[in-house]
This record gives structure tokens, C-alpha cells and sequence, in this order.
């Protein structure tokens, strides 16, 4: 069994009508992408759900024909206390006894298009920051200098990447959110972008 991909997001201070938001959510992604009357060959379709029980779970489950594996995603809702979790996990098991090769499949965008609707409904945050797709232009060293504090804070759970297209005059910082990425365009000064150089030598790298 493989993990090919998983995303947990918590947030505070949440009631059982986020937990419901979010559930609808996720209700309708399923009608729009999984059609109960379209259902390939080798797919299924499982639901944890009531409404005395804190866990909602949706499990799909996909084997093509011919496949040496099976494809499982996983998406949970879970509420304990005013602790929401948003979890989303795609888990690969061989379907044959015969060592076979295997490449991970990338992530489906239908994958990508649900968490940034969960997090429009229920945002949440890393490092103090929340987590979003959108574009934020930071054209001043302070601007830079707490973009560096940003990825080398203790607290951040989610990985971040440091892409530096022009070292003195762009800077990209591109933050992995799961539903894709958290995108900060810095027209950053020398010293900024120098800070960026430190930044990224500490930092995964990433062309584009």
C-alpha cells in the first residue's frame, strides 16, 4: 500500500454547522464529479454518515480495467469539540501478487478543485497565515523579510517552495496547499531578493 497523496487541515473554533458546510461541500463535488448513474466499471462509492456521529468519511474506490493497482481516496470530515479536520488521502494497493512497476498518478484536479472549495468554506491556517490561491504582491524588503519568517517558522505544516525567477527583481514564493499552490509575486529590492537567496538555500527548490 502507497500514499500518493494526503492533506489534513484543522481549524478552531468551529461549530456543527461548519462541520455541515463542509459536508455539503463535499456532497456536491461528488454529485458533479462521481454520478451515481455514471459509475465506471470497478468503481465504488462508500459514505460514513449521520448525524449523531462527529466523523463524515466518503470513500472511493477505483481499479481501471487492466490496472495492476487499486486507487483509493479517502475524504473525511471530523469534528471534535471546536476542532474541525479536513482530511483528504489517495492510497494505491497492487491488485496482483506479480511484482509490477508503478508510477504514482498525479493529482487529479477534481482532487485539487474540492479543497479549495473546503477552504473557501471553512478557511484555516499555517503558521498564522491563511491558506489561500491568491496572488499577493509584496513590493517592499519588509514585505520580503516576512515572507522569509513565513517559511522558516517552526509552526508551518504545510512544505513550501522558494522559486526565484529574476534574483533582482522577482521573486515567486510558492507555498503547496494541496489544492494546488499559495502564490506571493514579490517585486522584491536587492536586499529583499537577498533575503529570498537565503530563504530558498534553506528551502525545497522548484523550477517553472
Amino acid at each position: 500500500m502507497i500514499t500518493t497523496y494526503a492533506l489534513s487541515l484543522a481549524t478552531r473554533d468551529c461549530s456543527n454547522s461548519h462541520r455541515m458546510a463542509l459536508i455539503d461541500v463535499v456532497d456536491d463535488w461528488l454529485v458533479e464529479h462521481y454520478p451515481i448513474d455514471s459509475y465506471g466499471p470497478g468503481t465504488t462509492v462508500r459514505t460514513r454518515h449521520s448525524s449523531d456521529d462527529p466523523v463524515f468519511r466518503l470513500t472511493i474506490t477505483e481499479s481501471a480495467p487492466g490496472s495492476t493497482h487499486v486507487e483509493t481516496l479517502t475524504i473525511s470530515v471530523v469534528l471534535l469539540e471546536d476542532m474541525l479536520t479536513f482530511d483528504v488521502r489517495i492510497v494505491s494497493t497492487p491488485s496482483t501478487a506479480k511484482v509490477a512497476p508503478y508510477t504514482a498518478p498525479l493529482l487529479p484536479k477534481r482532487v485539487v478543485a474540492l479543497v479549495r472549495s473546503a477552504l473557501r468554506v471553512v478557511p484555516s491556517e499555517d503558521a498564522n497565515r491563511y491558506i489561500t490561491d491568491a496572488a499577493t504582491l509584496v513590493d517592499t524588503e519588509l514585505g520580503g523579510q516576512e515572507v522569509a519568517a513565513f517559511i522558516l517558522a517552526p509552526s508551518r505544516r504545510l512544505p513550501a517552495i522558494v522559486v526565484i525567477i529574476d534574483l533582482l527583481s522577482f521573486v515567486v514564493l510558492a507555498t503547496t496547499r494541496s489544492a494546488g499552490y499559495c502564490h506571493t509575486n514579490s517585486n522584491l529590492t536587492p536586499a529583499a531578493c537577498q533575503l529570498s537567496k537565503t530563504v530558498a538555500s534553506t528551502s525545497p527548490a522548484k523550477s517553472t
